[in-house]
Formats: C-alpha cells, sequence, structure tokens
C-alpha cells in the first residue's frame, strides 16, 4: 500500500516545486529495492552460471544507475547525496564480488588461476573507479548543497577507507549551535 502512494507521489509531482522532494525520496525507495536486488545475486562456483549471474548483475545495475539519474533530476540535495552514494555503494559491491567470487570448478593448474584472477581485477576496476568517482562526487555535492546527512557519512567514511591521507578523521562530532545576536537586544 505504501509503495502505491509513492506511485501516486511520483506521478503528481515534476522535476522540480514544492513536491519534487518527496517525489525524489519516493524514486529513491524504488531505487533502494533495484539495490537489494543486486545484492541478492550471487556468483556460483559454476562457470556457466557465474558469468550468467554477473550478467545479471551489471544489468541491474544498469537500471539502478538510470533509476538514480532520475532521483538526482528532482533537484533535492539530500536525495542527490544519497543517489551518488548508493550508486558508489553498488559499484563498489559488485567490484567485490567479481574479485571474491569462488574459483571456477574448472581452473586446475596455478597458469589458469593466475590468468582467471588476473581477468576478474581488469574487469572489477572500472566498477571500483566508478565507486570512488560517486563517493567523490557525493561529498562535493554535500559541501556545495549544504546535504550532510547520512549518506553523506557513508560517502566521507568509503573515501576515508581508500584514501586516509586526504579525508581526515579526528573523531569531532559537529553540533548545532545557534548564535545570538545581541545588537537586537
Amino acid at each position: 500500500k505504501a509503495d502505491e502512494w509513492r506511485k501516486r507521489t511520483i506521478a503528481e509531482h515534476n522535476k522540480r516545486g514544492a513536491g519534487a522532494r518527496y517525489a525524489a525520496k519516493a524514486k529513491f525507495h524504488f531505487a533502494l529495492n533495484t539495490f537489494n536486488e543486486l545484492k541478492a545475486i550471487h556468483l556460483p562456483r559454476d562457470p556457466k552460471q557465474q558469468a550468467k549471474n554477473a550478467q545479471l548483475k551489471i544489468a541491474a545495475l544498469t537500471r539502478l544507475n538510470s533509476e538514480l539519474a532520475d532521483v538526482i533530476k528532482y533537484d533535492s540535495p539530500d536525495e542527490i547525496v544519497a543517489a551518488l552514494t548508493l550508486l558508489g555503494q553498488a559499484n563498489a559491491h559488485l567490484a567485490n564480488s567479481l574479485v571474491s567470487a569462488p574459483m571456477p570448478t574448472n581452473l586446475t593448474t596455478e597458469k589458469g588461476i593466475a590468468e582467471y584472477k588476473a581477468g576478474v581485477e581488469k574487469l572489477a576496476e572500472p566498477f571500483k573507479q566508478k565507486s570512488q568517482a560517486s563517493f567523490k562526487a557525493a561529498v562535493e555535492r554535500g559541501w556545495e548543497l549544504e546535504a550532510f546527512n547520512e549518506w553523506y557519512d557513508l560517502s566521507y567514511g568509503a573515501l576515508r577507507e581508500i584514501d586516509p591521507k586526504h579525508h581526515y578523521d579526528g573523531g569531532e562530532e559537529p553540533i548545532d549551535v545557534k548564535s545570538i545576536n545581541w545588537m537586537e537586544i
């Protein structure tokens, strides 16, 4: 029933305007479902099934990319950061899935295993790069739009793991402070 209302919200609101933020949230909810579908596809040991499932994962990522592009079009700051972060997580998941997939049963020689691992690393590299670029874009857009939500924190944390020298974390905690204008009192 909630999904019906989300669909109605999306249908009733343009890409800009008062309700765009809510439509973007609804679209993002559906994109999260696609992300969960992507994560549910596992790569088995059987080489034929592994290749088939890898293609299914790539197709789900392509569909997710399109859905997140639609979310970004609504121009809602929090959802822009969320969409870019989720895109980074999806690309990172796909890269990690490829690299950590079980070794196919038909590989028996050390040379074959080494070639397989090198091929998988080469296949996963573009997804790793897209992941890093998405996390970086999420952090930059978060600063630009002043959208410091939990998705911003996830992106910043991912960048900190990748390059801790350039993305500092000293354990500081932000607080909201409203200063008083003593001149008007």
